[in-house]
C-alpha cells in the first residue's frame, strides 16, 4: 500500500490489528468493573453492557503462556485473577469481610448466605482445609479473627443469638423449642449449657459470661419462664395482664393460679427483684382490685372516644362482654357514700365522668326520640334499638310510660313529650286484638306465660301486652269485663309465683333424670333457665319462705355450691384412688367429666388455708400435698 494512503487510514483510527482492538475493548471494560465493583472478580457469564466480560476474562486466564508480557503487567497491574479458585476464594473472603464489619465478629452461622454467596459453606472449607492452606491466605483469615476451633465458634454463635434475644426481650428465659431468626435452635443451646453447668464440663470464662448478662441455671425458673410466656400471649391477645383466676390457656396451662401465685408471693415478699421487675416492665397487675378499676376506666375511655361523653347506659356492655355500664354505676354510688379515693375522682372528673347523669341522659334520650321520629314517622322505637352511644332507646321509651303509669314522671317531663305527640300507649293496637293474639299464643305453646320480650310473626309485642294487663288490674284500671275474659283463658296474674312453680318443676325433673341436684350455672331445662333460677333462690335464702326452703330441702337443694363442689372433688379423687391405688393425679387429669388435676392443685394452693375436716380427710386417703 502507498504512503499515503496508509497515513490517510491512520489519521483516522483505522484498526490493523482487529485482536489487539477486541482486548483493548475487554481491558477497558474490566478496568470499569474494577472502578465500580472495586476487585477484578468477574462471574463466568457477566455481561459488561453488550460486552461479554465473563468470557473475555476466562480466555485471559487459557492464554497467559502465550500472552506478551506487557498485557500480563497490564492486568496484574489492576489486580487480575489468573486461577477461578483464587478468585472464589477471594470472593469469600471479602464477604467474610462485609459481615465481620456489620456483625462485629467472624462467627458465621452454617446455612448465612451473603449477599448471594454462601457464605456459611465457604466458612467450614476453610476450617477443613487449615492443614493445606497456604501461609498468606491463614494469614489474612486470622488478621480479621477467623474462628478455627468449630466448638467455640458454635458457643459464640450460641451466646450471640443469646444477646440478641436478651436484646429484644430483656432477659434470657428461653423457651426449649426457640430458635431465631437464623434458624440456630437456641433453647437446645441453652439447656446444654445448663448440662455442662451441672456436669462440671464448663469454663470458668464461660460461666462468667453467661452470669454477667443474667443467664437462668435453674430448669425450674424455666418452668416459671412458661407462665411468663403464656402472660405475654394473654397479653397480646387481650391488651392487658389482667388475667381471670379460672383462666387456662389454649394448651392446658392454668394461667390464672400461676399469676394468682405470682402476687401471693409477692405480697409475701419471697418473689425474687428480677421476676418482680420482667412483670412489672409489661404491666403486670400486682393489686387485682385496682387492676379491676383500671380496666373500666380504659373502657370508659374508650367509650368516650368513641362517643364523644362519658354517658355510659346502665345496661352498655362493650363489644368484647364487659359490663361498663353497671362499672359507671358503682363508681357513682361509691362517690355518693363517700367511699372512692381523691385519685380515683381525679382521674374520672378528667375525662368528663357525669357524677349525676339522670338529666344529662334524659335530655340525651330525648333528643334521640325526636331523631328517631323524624327519620321512622312514629314512636314505635323496638324495645333493643340503641342510639349512637349505645342507650337502649326503646327500654327507655318504655320506662317513660311505666314512669306515666305509676305517678312518677315529673310533670315538666309529661309535658315535653305531649308537646312533640309522645304516644304514651306503646301500640296502637285495639284491646281486643291483644287478646287474640294471646289466644293464638296459649294454642300454640300451651299457656299464656308470655316472656316479656316476645312478638308474633307480625311483629305484634305480646309480652309487653301481657304485662300491661297485669299493672292494669294492680292499678285497679282492668274493667271486670275485661278481668273475666283473661281469667278464662288462664291469664297468669301472678308471674314470680308461676316462674317458681315452673322452677321447682324443672329441678326435680333434672333431679330424676341426673340423680342429683347440682345443677350447671347456665343450665337450661327445656327452654326454662334453671341455672339462673337456681342462682337467684340462693340469693334469696334469708327472705324466702319456710314453705319454699322445705320444699328445695325436700329434693336435697345445695344452697352452698362451692362446699357441693368440694364435695364431688374429693369423691372423684376417692374413685381415682380406688383405681390407680394413689393419689399422684396428673396436672391434666379429667376423671369422667371433673376436672381432677386442676381440683388437686387448688386444694395444695390452699393447704394452710383449707377448714381442718377438710384436710384431714385429704390426708385419711393419702392425698399428695407436694407435687414432683
Amino acid at each position: 500500500m502507498s504512503a499515503a494512503r496508509r497515513q490517510r487510514l491512520d489519521d483516522i483510527g483505522f484498526v490493523w490489528d482487529p485482536f489487539e482492538s477486541q482486548w483493548e475493548e475487554g481491558f477497558a471494560v474490566l478496568t470499569t468493573f474494577k472502578a465500580r465493583e472495586g476487585n477484578c472478580l468477574v462471574p463466568a457469564d457477566h455481561i459488561e453492557g453488550t460486552f461479554k466480560l465473563g468470557t473475555w476474562v476466562s480466555n485471559q486466564r487459557a492464554n497467559k503462556d502465550a500472552m506478551s508480557a506487557e498485557r500480563r503487567q497490564r492486568l496484574e497491574g489492576i489486580g487480575f485473577v489468573w486461577f477461578a479458585l483464587e478468585e472464589k476464594w477471594e470472593k469469600g473472603f471479602s464477604a467474610l469481610t462485609d459481615f465481620k464489619m456489620r456483625e462485629g465478629h467472624c462467627r458465621v452461622p452454617i446455612g448465612h448466605v451473603e449477599g448471594v454467596f454462601k457464605l456459611g459453606q465457604w466458612v467450614t472449607v476453610q476450617r477443613k482445609s487449615i492443614d493445606s492452606m497456604v501461609f498468606e491466605r491463614r494469614q489474612q483469615l486470622d488478621a480479621i479473627g477467623f474462628v478455627w476451633d468449630v466448638l467455640e465458634s458454635q458457643w459464640e454463635e450460641g451466646f450471640s443469638a443469646l444477646m440478641t434475644f436478651k436484646a429484644r426481650y430483656g432477659y434470657c428465659i428461653v423457651q426449649n423449642n426457640h430458635k431465631d431468626e437464623y434458624g440456630f435452635l437456641l433453647g437446645r443451646w441453652v439447656a446444654n449449657q445448663r448440662s455442662d453447668f451441672k456436669s462440671g464440663k464448663m469454663q470458668g470464662s464461660r460461666i462468667q459470661r453467661l452470669n454477667e448478662v443474667g443467664f437462668v441455671w435453674d430448669v425450674f425458673d424455666q418452668d416459671w419462664s412458661e407462665g411468663f410466656r403464656h402472660l405475654l400471649d394473654y397479653k397480646a391477645r387481650y391488651g392487658g395482664c389482667l388475667v381471670p383466676q379460672d383462666y387456662t390457656a389454649d394448651d392446658g396451662f392454668n394461667l390464672g393460679i400461676w399469676v394468682s401465685n405470682n402476687r401471693a408471693s409477692f405480697k409475701g415478699g419471697i418473689l425474687p427483684a428480677d421476676r418482680e421487675r420482667i412483670l412489672s416492665d409489661i404491666g403486670f397487675v400486682w393489686n387485682k382490685l385496682e387492676g379491676a378499676w383500671l380496666k373500666g376506666l380504659n373502657n370508659l375511655a374508650m367509650f368516650k372516644s368513641k362517643n364523644g361523653n362519658c354517658l355510659v347506659p346502665n345496661l352498655y356492655v362493650t363489644a368484647d362482654g364487659y359490663d361498663l355500664g353497671r362499672w359507671v354505676q358503682a363508681q357513682r354510688q361509691r362517690y355518693k357514700i363517700g367511699k372512692i379515693s381523691f385519685d380515683r375522682v381525679r382521674r374520672l372528673s378528667e375525662i368528663g365522668f357525669v357524677w349525676n347523669p339522670m338529666d344529662a341522659e334524659w335530655e340525651y334520650a330525648f333528643n334521640s326520640l325526636k331523631a328517631y321520629r323524624e327519620q321512622h314517622g312514629n314512636y314505635s322505637v323496638p324495645r333493643k334499638y340503641k342510639c349512637g352511644n349505645g342507650l337502649l332507646l326503646g327500654k327507655w321509651v318504655q320506662h317513660q310510660r311505666d314512669s306515666f303509669n305509676d305517678g312518677t314522671l315529673s310533670a315538666d317531663r309529661i309535658q315535653r313529650l305531649n308537646e312533640i305527640g309522645f304516644v304514651w300507649l306503646p301500640f296502637d293496637k285495639s284491646w281486643a286484638e291483644g287478646l287474640e293474639k294471646l289466644n293464638n299464643y296459649k294454642s300454640h305453646y300451651g299457656d299464656c306465660l308470655v316472656p316479656q320480650r316476645f312478638r308474633d310473626e307480625s311483629g305484634f309485642f305480646i309480652g309487653v301486652w301481657v304485662a300491661n294487663q297485669r299493672r292494669a288490674l294492680k292499678a285497679n284500671t282492668l274493667s271486670p269485663n275485661r278481668l273475666k275474659q283473661l281469667d278464662a283463658i288462664g291469664f297468669v296474674w301472678d308471674m314470680l309465683e308461676t316462674t317458681w312453680e315452673e322452677g321447682i318443676a324443672a329441678l326435680t325433673t333434672f333431679k330424676k333424670r341426673e340423680g342429683h341436684s347440682h345443677v350447671p350455672k347456665r343450665h337450661v331445662e327445656g327452654i326454662f333457665k334453671l341455672g339462673i333460677w337456681i342462682a337467684n333462690q340462693r340469693q334469696n335464702r334469708k327472705t324466702m319462705s319456710a314453705e319454699r326452703r322445705r320444699r328445695l330441702d325436700e329434693i336435697g337443694f345445695f344452697w352452698d355450691p362451692l362446699e357441693n363442689a368440694w364435695k364431688e372433688g374429693f369423691a372423684a379423687l376417692a374413685a381415682f384412688k380406688a383405681r390407680e391405688g394413689h393419689c399422684s393425679v396428673p396436672a391434666k387429669h379429667i376423671e369422667g367429666t371433673f376436672k381432677l388435676g386442676e381440683w388437686v392443685g387448688v386444694q395444695r394452693t390452699k393447704r394452710d388455708t383449707m377448714p381442718a375436716d377438710r384436710r384431714k380427710r385429704l390426708d385419711e386417703i393419702g392425698f399428695v400435698w407436694r407435687a414432683k
